[in-house]
């Protein structure tokens, strides 16, 4: 369980350029903060002494699914409402929680940004603000009536008030993922040949191109990202089906990926259980599948990430995968970012 101290955390957003940002007359700054690094503001006992503390830390600091090592789904600064500073107040994605009835700031200022919301807009669980501070910015608040009721309602609407947290950082890990650049060339030639319309980063190279599968590669300081894309009509045996993107990566993982290792090549870990869900990407049919990848006979491995898009309009399956080595670090953000990258591919409604 991972809690940012308030120097550590301060820290990574110098080093992002937090610091260069200076604010104009009549504009905001502009907003910062690491790929799911998460500003929390609640009352101290709250958060460490009360069960609405040990529900948040059951939601915010719980694994990332699918990762080799223990990874939070957030790094996670606490501050009190009183702590706030002209700084934190700058960070892109900032949670609020406090209940009405208690006599505090922080029951105080969610109070008055409450009452900013019209009456038929409120659902007695959270309310969500735009560039309150910064901009891109989300404030999200989570409250209720008590601390008891606080309590549930995180429970009982978890999934809701993760998402809710997602969409900003997924936004921000999609920035990150297209940093390098746009390769003009290369994203029309692949979009072309996929009929899809998905930015090619300047960061990746084409490893191999060859009938209807794409293996692209991303080396930087000890951390390989990868992407294969594969697409294959009904007509040539492709079938919507919950184990489908995983079998195609094994295909290609023994095709195209070695080690040094004679004879090693790249197949999926079954040892421990995939985490299969059905989805929606660009309104189509998925299912995205998560798990571990290793090699055979060889002592190389990471985690992946699968999107089988049922393109029923074109006659076909597309499967869209990513996959990390990054032995010697974490994971969670590289993964992060090559999801939000993949799941923002749009498909046309009929072939070229």
């Amino acid at each position: 369980m991972k809690i940012l101290s308030v120097y550590s955390f301060l820290f990574v957003s110098i080093l992002l350029g937090f610091s260069a940002c200076e604010q104009s007359s009549g504009h905001l700054p502009e907003s910062n903060g690491g790929i799911n690094q998460l500003l929390l503001v609640i009352e101290e006992n709250l958060w460490e002494n009360d069960s609405v503390g040990i529900v948040l830390k059951d939601l915010l600091l719980s694994d990332y699914p699918a990762l080799p090592q223990s990874e939070n789904r957030f790094d996670v600064l606490q501050v009190e409402p009183g702590a706030l500073t002209d700084l934190l107040n700058r960070q892109n994605t900032i949670l609020w929680v406090a209940p009405l009835n208690e006599n505090n700031l922080g029951s105080e200022v969610l109070t008055k940004q409450l009452n900013k919301v019209p009456q038929n807009k409120r659902n007695g669980v959270m309310f969500t603000f735009a560039d309150v501070w910064a901009k891109p910015q989300q404030v999200t608040y989570v409250y209720a009536n008590s601390k008891e009721e606080l309590k549930n309602n995180i429970r009982q609407n978890a999934k809701n008030i993760l998402k809710r947290l997602a969409d900003t950082e997924n936004a921000k890990a999609l920035r990150a993922a297209l940093a390098s650049g746009i390769d003009e060339k290369r994203t029309e030639t692949f979009n072309k040949k996929f009929n899809i319309k998905l930015p090619i980063p300047n960061s990746f190279r084409t490893v191999v191109d060859q009938g209807n599968a794409l293996w692209l590669r991303q080396d930087i300081e000890e951390e390989v990202s990868n992407v294969f894309i594969f697409s294959s009509t009904y007509d040539e045996g492709a079938a919507f089906a919950p184990g489908y993107g995983i079998a195609v990566r094994d295909v290609l993982g023994q095709k195209y990926v070695e080690s040094d290792i004679s004879h090693a090549y790249m197949r999926s870990d079954t040892i421990v259980p995939f985490i299969i869900d059905k989805i929606e990407v660009n309104k189509k049919p998925t299912y995205e599948a998560r798990g571990l990848w290793r090699m055979t006979t060889d002592f190389m491995g990471g985690p992946f990430v699968s999107y089988t898009i049922n393109d029923s309009i074109n006659q076909r399956v597309l499967v869209l995968d990513g996959f990390v080595y990054a032995p010697n670090g974490n994971k969670r953000n590289a993964m992060l970012k090559l999801e939000s990258w993949l799941k923002s591919v749009q498909i046309p409604e009929k072939a070229n």
